[in-house]
């Protein structure tokens, strides 16, 4: 081999690991970006639990039970589920970190998320009809996940209760709104039912990983705590 044909195949060889070394840089969102300690198991949907962490191979596997999907990096969480006195009654703990991760209150407060949507999962024979699944972006655990179901879903109860017990059940702001819900190791599962416009019974199912939620706050506290740092010692360096 010719010290030209050497050189050629070296430079190549730099080319391809440069452009790959871009690529894992420019299109980081498959990997988390921040590992993290186990949260404790709870409750699964398909099989993601609270330490399943998103990946390609977990969007494609989801893909092929629920359809296509609209996929969003970034945006707000919204876990006011249900009118404010339920909330505060019910589910403080929830309300408290939907206030922690929507401060100051009015503004739009967005964080490093991945949201995918689901639409058409009923095409496949499914009782599912809007499905979103939010996940960190930081670590790539599960925050929450919103299920909406048609009359069809009216057995997820009973399955319910027999995986995880009795639930706690109590009224909700609505006519005729039954709510239930399960804790396991502080995380928690909602189910609301109630009559649609046409007396037909539907159900929206909460998932809310408050375990990862808390590492998601406890990240964003930390990031500002070091901006506000930078900030201090750029203004004590200019002057």
């Amino acid at each position: 081999m010719t010290r030209t044909v050497r050189l050629s195949i070296i430079a190549g060889t730099c080319i391809v690991a440069v452009a790959i070394a871009v690529l894992l840089v420019k299109f980081p969102q498959n990997v988390p970006n921040e590992t993290t300690d186990p949260v404790p198991e709870s409750f699964t949907f398909f099989d993601l639990g609270a330490n399943s962490r998103f990946t390609k191979a977990i969007r494609e596997d989801l893909r092929e039970r629920l359809g296509s999907d609209a996929i969003s990096y970034r945006g707000i969480t919204d876990l006011a589920f249900f009118d404010a006195s339920v909330m505060q009654v019910h589910f403080p703990t929830i309300l408290d970190r939907h206030r922690a991760l929507n401060t100051p209150p009015g503004e739009r407060v967005e964080h490093d998320i991945v949201k995918l949507t689901y639409r058409y999962a009923w095409k496949r024979e499914s009782p599912f009809k809007l499905i979103d699944l939010v996940f960190s972006n930081v670590n790539g655990l599960p925050l929450y996940f919103v299920i909406g179901m048609t009359r069809e879903g009216s057995d997820i109860i009973a399955a319910l209760v027999e995986k995880y017990g009795e639930p706690q059940r109590f009224p909700g702001a609505q006519e005729r709104q039954i709510i239930r819900c399960w804790e396991k190791n502080g995380d928690m599962l909602i189910v609301s039912e109630k009559p649609d416009r046409f007396g037909n019974p539907e159900y929206q199912v909460y998932i809310v990983f408050v375990n990862s939620i808390d590492q998601l706050i406890a990240h964003e506290r930390e990031q500002a705590k070091r901006k506000e740092e930078k900030i201090r010692k750029a203004a004590d360096k200019a002057f």
